[in-house]
């Protein structure tokens, strides 16, 4: 898999105006970061690893690799100091997900593995030197993200299924990573992260540090918007009675109903393998604001109204589900769905 990938050397300044997040993060580490625009709105979502004192590399969405490019370029005037270089083809990344990835791992490396979350670290694997193991993974699972030369990729990936096949590893695509992180709450850039939404509206208003050493760009809107809440605002939905081999799937765009009243539509759906239960992500907005076009900022009290009735409109036949905002459950469910 091939994800955008830039060096930058003498970065300190430069980074932390573009990223909410605090990037001045020891050798080793990895912080996960958005950067927005001045109206508070996303630019991008990434991944920053410092690599040694004077360079950081980050990793951006596969979709952003000609736009965020361009865009930091656009903001380097006053750092003449920054080199910025698009490295992308100098990596493939291969991720190795699951409950027996560490073993794999101490194998492949013959040497312990012992990488705390959110850290990174050079091995040599096999005849392959200089690859970099991050310990995250964007399917909410544990396991690394390999970045490996791109010359040593297929030796690598066909040692990897060789030793692999002791601790049944299976190929899984990248549409399966992108269903995977559903029933794990993860947005992905392009279906929930864009530039019409904000980190308040879609639960990573955490990543927006205001008491970072430097300003950065979008912290006025974001200071605005986290005084004066947010009108729209993203959840997850798990459709009840769901016979997966029988019902109807969703298949993104549906309308979504709070007490009858429409107030937004799915972005994205899977069926939970873990949760077993067809879930789905949507925004949700005050019905009122479709009424007159002003749109009303969400009250705590009706998203945690548990009198609330929910349900999605699957090619024309309601359903009823059950919404979750964070770790907060809408609704109280049933002691039986509590267990599954």
């Amino acid at each position: 898999m091939k994800c955008p990938v830039y060096n930058l050397l003498l970065f300190s300044s430069y980074m932390q105006m573009l990223c909410c997040n605090d990037v001045d993060i020891p050798i080793g580490s990895v912080a996960s970061s958005v950067m927005l625009n001045e109206g508070g709105t996303y630019e991008n979502d990434c991944l920053v690893l410092r690599r040694n004192e004077n360079s950081l590399m980050m990793v951006c969405p596969t979709q952003q690799q000609t736009r965020i490019m361009e865009w930091m370029e656009q903001h380097l005037e006053g750092f003449k100091s920054v080199s910025l270089q698009d490295i992308t083809s100098m990596y493939t990344v291969l991720t190795l997900v699951g409950p027996k990835a560490k073993d794999l791992m101490v194998e492949m490396c013959e040497t312990d593995i012992n990488l705390q979350p959110f850290t990174c670290r050079f091995f040599n694997m096999s005849y392959a030197s200089g690859v970099m193991v991050v310990a995250i993974t964007q399917t909410g699972e544990p396991g690394y993200s390999l970045y490996v030369p791109t010359e040593s990729a297929l030796h690598l990936y066909d040692k990897l299924m060789r030793i692999g096949v002791n601790y049944g590893i299976r190929n899984v695509g990248l549409l399966a990573m992108r269903v995977l992180r559903i029933e794990r709450f993860i947005p992905f850039w392009g279906d929930e992260l864009n530039a019409d939404t904000n980190p308040f509206e879609t639960n990573r208003g955490g990543k927006v540090m205001f008491n970072k050493p430097q300003d950065f760009i979008g912290k006025k809107a974001s200071l605005e918007i986290r005084e004066e809440g947010v009108t729209k605002r993203l959840a997850q939905f798990h459709i009840l009675n769901f016979d997966k081999d029988k019902d109807l799937w969703p298949g993104g765009g549906e309308a979504l109903y709070r007490d009858g009243q429409y107030v937004g539509c799915v972005t994205n759906y899977a069926y939970g393998f873990t949760l077993k239960k067809m879930v789905c992500l949507g925004f949700i907005t005050h019905p009122d604001s479709f009424i007159d076009g002003n749109p009303r900022i969400l009250e705590n009290s009706w998203l945690v109204d548990r009198k609330a009735e929910w349900s999605i409109n699957i090619a024309g036949t309601m359903v009823s589900c059950y919404a979750y905002l964070k770790n907060y459950r809408f609704k109280k469910l049933p002691n039986f769905l509590d267990k599954n």
